[in-house]
């Protein structure tokens, strides 16, 4: 009987991760999504599989909960800044969003040297994400809750 709470404690826990991943994969294919979705949802998955695979390619031993635990605030995040804009005056746009773009900034998860990569999102023009991807989401949700405060 445990072992089969056990299994399913931990089949639930990855399933925040393959939840985010399967959703954001299905709204980029989505061919009836509108262009602010499939940006917001790129991102996302980017993101993702960018967590997973760098933390594969460097050799850290990764588990279910830190996958989930990274994706729940990821998301949480993005909705927390795009809430945020669109009750925010236009005048304090920039204010707002660079308080965001900071907190993936100062919160790296891998400190990858490859910023050409990780903050590709920050220097694309129109980005709706402007997002470093090497980011530590639990860290930077709670720097921005604590400014929030």
């Amino acid at each position: 009987m445990m072992l089969l709470v056990a299994t399913s404690v931990n089949s639930q826990a990855q399933d925040v991760y393959n939840y985010l991943y399967n959703k954001c994969t299905e709204k980029v294919g989505k061919s009836s999504a509108n262009d602010y979705e499939v940006k917001k949802y790129d991102f996302e998955l980017t993101a993702l599989n960018y967590m997973k695979n760098h933390a594969l390619k460097i050799g850290r031993n990764i588990t279910t909960t830190f996958l989930d635990n990274q994706a729940y605030s990821l998301d949480t995040f993005l909705l927390r800044y795009l809430t945020v804009m669109k009750n925010t005056a236009d005048s304090k746009k920039l204010q707002v969003t660079q308080l965001f773009v900071n907190a993936t900034l100062n919160n790296p998860l891998f400190n990858d040297p490859d910023t050409d990569k990780t903050q590709a999102y920050i220097e694309e023009k129109g980005c709706i994400t402007p997002f470093s991807i090497d980011t530590d989401w639990v860290k930077a949700l709670d720097e921005i809750e604590r400014l929030a405060r």
